[in-house]
């Protein structure tokens, strides 16, 4: 239930993609850190490092949101997320 819960938290606030609530402030850095206090099973990180990529991704091709944003440096997602999946132990 806490990781379905995550993953809604995630959806719902990140960016301005697909909410109706405006300045509300994305919580996949909290969902990472989180996710690992809670459920320190290996599989969640990879599944919500998908998550977060999928949102992003529909949300350039069908949202009509910007690409500006994806860059070289989108790939550094990955290290900033998994410290903050390590900081969880």
């Amino acid at each position: 239930m806490i990781g379905i819960t995550l993953a809604v938290l995630m959806g719902v606030t990140r960016g301005y993609h697909f909410t109706l609530l405006e300045h509300l402030p994305s919580a996949s850095w909290a969902v990472f850190f989180l996710a690992c206090v809670y459920l320190p099973s290996r599989w969640v990180f990879p599944a919500l490092l998908a998550e977060a990529a999928a949102i992003d991704f529909a949300a350039i091709t069908w949202g009509g949101v910007s690409n500006f944003c994806i860059s070289p440096a989108y790939g550094f997602l990955l290290p900033a997320y998994g410290t903050l999946w390590l900081a969880g132990h």
